[in-house]
């Protein structure tokens, strides 16, 4: 079987290992909305299908599974958000640099965007920061990124 380009999109974001066999799998919701994550990342694809009930599939093997998936459609309500951040991308990638390191466990940064400015740190660097300053920056936000 060929996979489609989503297919493709949603192997990567649910878990390769069989420990967690739920995390292997796709949420169709009841909504119409699917659900994928492998507890770092999540993707939701809007109004996808039109099966009234819920039902969980295995990715990998295209079998329907029995269990409980994990509640992470409440990571995706945001209401009256509008963000726009304009910052220069070679600036951006030369302040991310430091922290793409093979030693680290995980290369996930958070970015913490206030007082016109972008702050990027990581946990377990606890003395290391950088901080960038933004232009036209209203209201807050703190994001975890993944630098690759």
């Amino acid at each position: 079987m060929k996979d489609n380009q989503l297919t493709k999109h949603l192997k990567k974001a649910v878990s390769k290992f069989s420990t967690r066999p739920m995390l292997q799998c796709i949420n169709y919701s009841n909504d119409g909305n699917l659900y994928a994550t492998d507890s770092h990342v999540a993707v939701k694809v809007s109004e996808f299908h039109s099966n009234p009930t819920d039902f969980i599939l295995n990715i990998f093997t295209m079998m329907p599974e029995d269990g409980k998936y994990p509640e992470v459609g409440k990571f995706f309500e945001f209401e009256n958000i509008s963000c726009e951040i304009n910052v220069h991308i070679g600036t951006l990638l030369k302040s991310v640099r430091p922290f793409m390191t093979k030693t680290s466990f995980s290369n996930l940064i958070k970015m913490d965007i206030k007082n016109k400015a972008v702050v990027l740190t990581k946990d377990g660097w606890p003395d290391y920061e950088i901080k960038m300053p933004l232009e036209d920056c209203e209201g807050e936000m703190l994001l975890s990124v993944n630098v690759d």
